[in-house]
């Protein structure tokens, strides 16, 4: 049962990675200073990152060719995609999930738009992906120090998961995550 549970929970670095690509497809063309687009932000941000889900990482990737091409491509690019998996995803991506309740308008409770979040959006789901990345890597970094019988790469594998351990608090804290 517990296994099925972690099956169906939603692996955070999948999501998280799916959110990077939603902000770059609406948003990637977006300017966020002078001569510099969101879109060149994320690629230079997460340039050593590889996306876990491969539909994510084609994405990501195409992002990064069209760039490097000097092309910022938007929504349209990716809805008429040849691959299908890429053009669903997109499709998936582009629509809106929330509308905001006439009855919030009524009450006048303000609910700002995403564009007026979005620097701080993007700054969150950066922090977020690689803090997972850095959770993951400790993981499979104590999964080999548990398998490790020679006791000088058991030393630096303790050593490396130190360096992980202050990496994943350095990214936990702004977030305002607590680590042990």
């Amino acid at each position: 049962l517990e296994k099925e549970i972690q099956k169906s929970a939603i692996d955070p670095i999948e999501y998280q990675e799916r959110e990077a690509i939603r902000l770059l497809i609406n948003y990637g063309y977006n300017q966020i200073e002078d001569e510099y687009n969101l879109v060149e932000h994320y690629i230079e941000e997460l340039e050593s990152v590889e996306f876990s889900n491969p539909v994510f990482d084609s994405m990501f990737n195409i992002f990064r060719q069209e760039v490097n091409n000097g092309h910022i491509i938007g929504p349209s690019y990716f809805q008429s995609h040849p691959d299908a998996e890429i053009q669903s995803a997109a499709l998936d991506l582009v629509s809106e999930r929330y509308e905001v309740s006439e009855n919030w308008r009524r009450y006048k409770i303000f609910v700002p738009k995403e564009l007026e979040v979005l620097t701080d959006s993007v700054y969150r789901n950066i922090l977020r992906i690689k803090f997972h990345k850095i959770k993951k890597l400790i993981l499979l970094n104590l999964e080999a120090l548990r398998k490790e019988r020679d006791s000088d790469r058991q030393t630096e594998l303790q050593r490396i998961n130190m360096e992980l351990k202050k990496a994943e608090a350095a990214f936990a804290t702004p977030l305002g995550i607590v680590v042990s």
